[in-house]
């Protein structure tokens, strides 16, 4: 479970999938969209696969956090690989759906 105001990002490496899920716990927000870029920035950096990002645990998305998974999706676009976004809540799916996250992005139900 998440502080208030506080979002931790944990990567995991899925084996035979060759896809590493981030899950960040929190909202994503002004005060904590720069560490969580930074966390998902370096786990691109750190593993040559695709990623799943897991929003389960993200009850609240800002358009500071959008602005790191657009960073990150055009991180792994420029490599030839996917950003999947999984999970997200009713009220992050519509702001995905208002800022036109699917261009960017798959979305899985």
């Amino acid at each position: 479970m998440y502080s208030a105001g506080v979002a931790s990002v944990k990567p995991r490496v899925i084996t035979g999938n060759r896809e590493i899920v981030v899950q960040p716990e929190g909202p994503l927000t002004s005060v904590t969209a720069e560490s969580f870029k930074r966390a998902l920035l370096r786990t691109i950096e750190n593993y040559d696969c695709p990623l799943l990002l897991d929003l389960s645990e993200v009850p609240y998305c800002s358009s500071a956090g959008f602005h790191a998974v657009m960073l990150a999706a055009q991180v792994l676009n420029r490599r030839g690989q996917k950003l999947r976004l999984t999970n997200a809540s009713a009220s992050v799916r519509k702001a995905m759906e208002i800022v036109n996250l699917a261009a960017l992005v798959e979305i899985v139900v």
